[in-house]
């Protein structure tokens, strides 16, 4: 509850961590309240309970929580999250049972963008049509916990929104990132069929303007690698050292601890690659 971030600061100089971010816990599963107007009330409430115990710590940052139930609610939180001293605004990979991609939420983008906050796409149950296939923890923090990550990401890529807000800085954050070369990989496949489709349909031709590859190469979109992620050195020859983010997971129990030291003696990892997705990225 942070009532001793000097104890947390403890733990992160033990493992080398020099800044953190805190994301909620909180907020990982959709809808929290039916009521959407409750839904802001809870995170604007969260946000300045943040702001009051940490303000712009040096050492200890943190994202805001947002309620996209309620669109103009969630504008008026990033406003406020700027002031507040927020880095970044934490969403899950659908809002309920609608893709990021919809209409409705581009005032929120815009919003986002303008304030120049992260835009943090982080795991969770968002997707009650989803969620409500599972009853055990095994699979259920495994399908319906990660996969609305790729979905928000095929929802963000494939939609348009990137084209019209060149500025957005959007991480994928806590699904590892080894499904990051399949979501890339479909897309690119299926915008060349789209492209195809639309000479005789032309309602079905592709929103955005490019595939997903060049999307990220322009460097604003962001993965976080598990620090055991296997395929992480063929993920960075796809989208690039640059684009690779650290999430240490403290405080969770089935984190791995001192997880930053499991990345740097990786054998297969330039320190180059090392150093920009310990340091450089996530700063940037």
């Amino acid at each position: 509850e942070l009532a001793t971030p000097e104890a947390r600061l403890l733990d992160m100089d033990a493992e080398g961590i020099d800044v953190a971010v805190v994301y909620p816990g909180i907020f990982l599963v959709h809808p929290l309240p039916i009521n959407p107007k409750l839904g802001t009330a809870l995170c604007a409430a969260y946000n300045r309970w943040m702001s009051d115990k940490l303000g712009r710590h040096e050492r200890i940052r943190w994202a805001a929580a947002v309620n996209l139930d309620d669109v103009a609610g969630a504008v008026g939180i990033v406003e406020e999250a700027r002031r507040l001293g927020a880095v970044a605004v934490m969403i899950l990979g659908t809002v309920g049972d609608r893709l990021l991609d919809d209409p409705a939420l581009l005032p929120f983008y815009e919003a986002v963008a303008g304030a120049d906050l992260a835009l943090a796409v982080h795991v969770g149950w968002s997707c009650p049509s989803i969620s409500n296939l599972y009853s055990d923890l095994y699979v259920g923090t495994v399908v319906p916990f990660l996969m609305p990550v790729a979905m928000g990401f095929a929802a963000l890529v494939a939609s348009g929104v990137l084209d019209r807000l060149p500025e957005l800085r959007v991480g994928f954050l806590e699904a590892g990132c080894e499904w990051v070369h399949y979501m890339v990989h479909r897309l690119d496949h299926r915008y060349i069929f789209a492209e195809l489709m639309a000479k005789r349909w032309p309602e079905q031709a592709p929103r955005a303007a490019s595939r997903p590859l060049e999307y990220i190469r322009r460097g604003n979109l962001y993965f976080a690698t598990e620090v055991e992620d296997t395929l992480l050195p063929q993920v960075i020859e796809m989208v690039g050292e640059g684009q690779i983010l650290f999430g240490s997971d403290m405080l969770h129990g089935d984190r791995e601890p001192f997880a930053a030291k499991i990345l740097r003696e990786r054998s297969d990892l330039s320190e180059a690659s090392k150093q920009k997705i310990l340091e450089a990225n996530p700063r940037r």
